[in-house]
């Protein structure tokens, strides 16, 4: 079961009482953000965990008017706060212990409001390396982090003369600052390594209570939906080397193909990012890999994607779009059907017989449609060579070395990259 958990750190200062300010929301009169925060956020929390320094728990943990007692008057149930003894940080291993025990009292699957505001310098840098080892090995979700801007109100010398009416200082909610890192990780992974199930998630997680609210009527948040399930069906496309699919995408339709939305939503996006602005460099990155692949004719759009198989090390899905929609180009070359079995099978019996000289007597198929391409042998001569070549290799992967003389890895992926370029090189000719 998910569990909703508070987290803080508690200093050696003497805090003053002020207002804290949340944002678009209630006040709270406290010395402690953590009081604050607890007191917004109450009803969803499941437990309590302080992390405390001995100085700490001397000044401001125990005793009469300090954090412990005003817990108290929040009737909040002693069996769900707990407290962790941590020393102060001031050597590496000191450093590793903090973040043990940090990771070590997070259960799996939490959900964290996090206040940072009493803490000494280290924490949290120490706590930012902690959360990004808990969202990706435990799967914690970062709900809030808090930090209380005490500091806008001056010297705390000064602060004690001014009234307390007058002592207003903003609650900060900077929980973006964990969405841009896992914003960027999940932009990062998609770049990579062609993994798309982060940004999904984040869709659905930051995006989708957007489109609730406005009840979808928010712009960039639906452009932003869009982008993201349009990326994964084609990602998918090319995992499974679903080429129809990947024709559906880059074939217009009223002179607008789904390539052409995505690019034009992300465009949108750059010119008008008011969620994440910081997260226009990884949208431009985005941006310049569907480009990369952008193409009128739609086949040779298909045959670009071979280029993220390379990227990716998909090598097997790329050796097997790269020849089938090498036949795909020459047969619609001819103004013929690709989707047509038979025309495929004549095309491929066709090459082989040019390239490898074959006999008419010992041509299998429908001789008249395998004539008609072995009649066009100037124009497809190269083109026939490549083809076996790509056989060969697709054969070796596919039956997973187990024949005589099987291709190294190395040569494996090299080669697909070199077919790749002199396939390009090869249709650019016709």
């Amino acid at each position: 079961m998910e569990e909703t958990i508070f987290l803080s750190f508690l200093g050696t200062n003497n805090y003053l009482e002020c207002f804290y300010q949340f944002p678009e929301s209630e006040s709270v009169q406290t010395k402690y953000t953590q009081i604050a925060v607890i007191k917004k956020h109450k009803e969803v929390i499941n437990h309590f965990i302080f992390f405390l320094t001995d100085e700490a728990k001397k000044e401001n943990w125990e005793g009469d008017g300090k954090l412990k007692s005003e817990l108290k008057k929040l009737n909040i149930d002693e069996s769900i706060i707990k407290t962790i003894d941590i020393p102060n940080g001031f050597n590496n291993n000191e450093l590793l212990e903090i973040f043990t025990k940090l990771v070590n009292n997070i259960p799996d699957n939490a959900n964290l409001i996090i206040d940072v505001t009493h803490s000494f310098r280290s924490l949290p840098i120490t706590l930012s390396s902690v959360l990004n080892y808990l969202k990706k090995v435990k799967n914690v979700q970062i709900v809030n982090i808090y930090y209380g801007a005490f500091e806008v109100l001056g010297n705390p010398r000064d602060v004690q003369n001014t009234p307390l009416d007058n002592r207003i200082a903003p609650m900060l909610d900077i929980t973006y600052l964990s969405a841009i890192q896992d914003w960027t990780t999940a932009i990062d992974h998609f770049l990579k390594f062609g993994n798309i199930s982060k940004l999904k998630q984040l869709s659905e997680t930051t995006i989708k209570p957007v489109l609730i609210q406005s009840k979808g009527q928010d712009q960039l948040a639906s452009k932003i939906r869009y982008i993201v399930n349009t990326l994964n069906d084609l990602l998918t496309s090319i995992y499974t080397c679903r080429s129809n699919t990947l024709l559906e995408i880059f074939s217009k339709n009223n002179n607008k193909s789904k390539l052409d939305t995505l690019l034009e939503y992300l465009n949108f996006i750059l010119n008008n990012n008011y969620l994440l602005p910081q997260l226009n460099e990884p949208f431009i990155r985005i941006k310049e890999k569907l480009e990369s692949i952008y193409d009128k004719n739609p086949i040779i759009a298909t045959i670009k994607t071979v280029q993220w198989c390379i990227d990716f090390n998909w090598i097997q899905q790329g050796y097997t779009l790269l020849q089938e929609n090498l036949c795909s180009y020459i047969i619609k070359l001819f103004n013929k059907d690709f989707n047509n079995k038979e025309e495929r099978e004549s095309l491929t019996s066709a090459l082989n017989i040019i390239f490898k000289k074959i006999p008419e007597q010992e041509w299998k198929g429908n001789k008249e449609m395998i004539s008609f391409y072995f009649n066009q042998q100037d124009k497809l001569f190269e083109i026939s060579e490549l083809y076996c070549s790509l056989t060969d290799y697709r054969n070796d992967i596919n039956h997973s070395g187990y024949r005589q003389n099987p291709r190294s890895v190395r040569d494996i992926t090299v080669k697909l990259s070199e077919y790749y370029q002199k396939t390009l090189r090869t249709i650019n000719k016709f």
